[in-house]
């Protein structure tokens, strides 16, 4: 009976030393595997006893925000602007024209209508709040207007605008607050 226990003794002190052996074996195996993974790759870091591939570095992008979507002219225009239509349209600054008109053909670089009016932009449109449908464009002439090519586009655009019924207004940009608003009046019912 004696022989029995100390041979069953024997057997659970050589099982975890067994055990512990395995254990010490595994870790140093993964510590060789880290070692040469992380040697063999300059890609990689340890984190949380994994290996993780480093992201790559971003493409240099060379751009950066704009800290102010308006001048302090248009943003004084929409701030009339604002005040005159007293909220009853939304007003947008800044929107292509090939956003509010639609050129025949296919709306896409391939149709010379479609160019004409994609690159250009209009100072503000007033949107209906009901179907959001252009109501009236504002365009703020500074003095690049009285150059001939500035006058040729504008002459261009008035006569899409006026195809398409959209009014539009064209204010200088020191135009007094009560001249601005009898001009978006004479256009718009409010």
């Amino acid at each position: 009976m004696k022989i029995l226990f100390w041979v069953i003794i024997n057997i659970i002190c050589l099982g975890f030393i067994f055990l512990i052996f395995k254990i010490l074996i595994d870790y140093f195996i993964w510590i060789f595997k880290t070692i040469v993974g992380f040697f063999s790759s300059k890609d990689n870091i340890i984190t949380n006893n994994n290996i993780v591939s480093e992201p790559e570095p971003k493409q240099y992008l060379p751009y950066t925000k704009k800290w102010h979507f308006l001048t302090k002219n248009e943003r004084h225009f929409l701030d009339v602007i604002e005040q005159v239509t007293n909220n009853r349209y939304y007003i947008f600054p800044q929107v292509h024209y090939s956003k509010i008109i639609y050129a025949d053909g296919q709306q896409n670089f391939k149709n010379p209508f479609f160019n004409k009016i994609n690159s250009k932009s209009a100072d503000f449109v007033l949107f209906d709040r009901v179907d959001v449908s252009p109501v009236l464009v504002i365009e703020v002439d500074d003095s690049s207007h009285y150059r001939q090519d500035r006058i040729d586009r504008d002459d261009f655009i008035n006569d899409v605008l006026e195809t398409c019924g959209i009014p539009v207004v064209h204010v200088h940009p020191f135009v007094n607050d009560e001249e601005l608003r009898k001009e978006i009046l004479e256009k718009i019912i409010i």
